[in-house]
């Protein structure tokens, strides 16, 4: 059956289809228990007034029957629609949550946790990789500060030695020769 109620502004419009409830306790002289035979929001079912009463029909026209049944099933769908749509943003958010944990384990990672592991042969634990690698790299360059310069010395002392060679070669080649004499007698 189609049921008709006044609106807020006393104008009578149309409710929607309704089956009638014929149990024990549903049907009265009087009152009845109507059950709506689409699926109702609780918005929809708290703008309804039947306190003065309702129309009842058990026909409608068809082109407005297709028109409202064409209006309750894009109901229909928007209602699953925006339930889908809540669901997937519940699970965007605890989405973000574990990618907000992941970014700040890889923080920590990175630019050091102070509540992190103090362990003396990992300090990047602590400190964090960049800090971590930038303390290397400051230490590897001192190294090479130093291997460069005792490479510059033994390259100095390198070259003192052979010009002292040379010019120890030269003074010998100055100094008087000893005559050696050569036996050609036998024995």
């Amino acid at each position: 059956m189609h049921v008709f109620a006044a609106d807020a502004q006393g104008k009578v419009v149309y409710t929607g289809e309704f089956m009638l409830g014929i149990g024990p306790n549903e049907l009265g002289e009087q009152t009845c228990v109507l059950y709506p035979t689409w699926k109702v929001s609780p918005q929809e079912m708290a703008s309804w007034n039947f306190n003065n009463g309702v129309r009842i029909r058990t026909q409608i026209p068809p082109g407005g029957r297709a028109a409202i049944d064409s209006l309750n099933q894009t109901i229909q769908r928007s209602v699953e629609q925006l339930t889908q749509l809540n669901t997937r943003t519940e699970d965007q958010k605890l989405l973000k949550a574990d990618a907000d944990l992941a970014l700040q384990a890889r923080r920590n990672d990175l630019l050091g946790d102070p509540n992190g592991a103090d362990v003396a042969e990992r300090p990047e634990f602590k400190v964090g990789l960049v800090r971590a690698i930038e303390d290397t790299e400051e230490e590897r360059n001192a190294v090479q500060v130093a291997v460069d310069s005792s490479r510059r010395r033994i390259q100095t002392a390198t070259k003192q030695r052979s010009e002292l060679i040379n010019s120890v070669k030269e003074i010998a080649g100055k100094a008087s020769k000893p005559m050696t004499k050569v036996s050609t007698a036998n024995p």
